[in-house]
């Protein structure tokens, strides 16, 4: 299976949608997400969601066209983007990228970036981004690896009241077998040494947030 694209009902750049769309195996729109994927002449894969988010147009496209679709109720007890990465999880992919999984609403923002990391196991990445970022998780068991140009800005943030055995290899201010607490500031704008650096935990969960000046694909796509 090749790495999935999800793409959520957030700030969605079309620009790098066009770039980025044509190197995954499969794409899933989260309910709103579809619209981009539909202006821009994409077929998604499958459609989740209830439909809420989208306008009359849309809705008649898809519930009259050829897509398959994940229909679910208005009142449920998930997200969009939660149902939609269920699905893609299901299918065993090695990565899972999100594009539109922030933006709007800060409700939604943040609960989808711990999504983002629950979603994350040893055998499956998952990222959200953004035309400047790049976040991932490093959870037990994972080697988390960041690829981009020296100097560009990596943070670590903790989701856990603590995570232990935090190593950070190939950065300006590398961590050996630190722990970190919730809320801790220490691992906040560290910078890539080289073109890649290394990210592990033996306990917790940490949001690894990179940042650069433009957007770059390390992986290919």
């Amino acid at each position: 299976m090749k790495d999935i694209l999800i793409i959520a009902n957030g700030t969605v750049h079309k620009e790098l949608l066009s770039r980025i769309y044509p190197g995954y195996g499969h794409i899933i729109c989260a309910d709103g997400g579809a619209r981009y994927a539909l202006e821009m002449g994409i077929s998604p894969h499958l459609v989740v969601g209830d439909l809420d988010s989208l306008d009359e147009e849309y809705r008649d496209l898809l519930l009259k066209g050829s897509y398959n679709l994940d229909l679910h109720p208005v009142k449920k007890d998930a997200t969009d983007l939660e149902l939609a990465l269920e699905r893609a999880a299901a299918l065993k992919p090695p990565s899972i990228d999100i594009l539109g999984g922030w933006g709007g609403r800060w409700d939604h923002s943040l609960i989808n970036l711990h999504l983002l990391a629950r979603y994350t196991t040893p055998q499956l990445r998952v990222q959200m981004l953004d035309p400047q970022h790049r976040v991932q998780a490093a959870v037990p068991g994972t080697l988390a690896s960041i690829r981009g140009e020296p100097g560009d800005i990596v943070s670590l943030i903790p989701l856990s009241p603590r995570v232990k055995g935090v190593t950070a290899r190939g950065f300006s201010y590398p961590l050996r077998d630190r722990e970190l607490l919730f809320g801790s500031t220490l691992p906040v704008s560290n910078a890539l040494e080289g073109r890649e650096g290394q990210v592990l935990v033996t306990a917790g969960t940490l949001l690894i947030i990179h940042h650069f000046a433009e957007f770059r694909s390390p992986d290919g796509l």
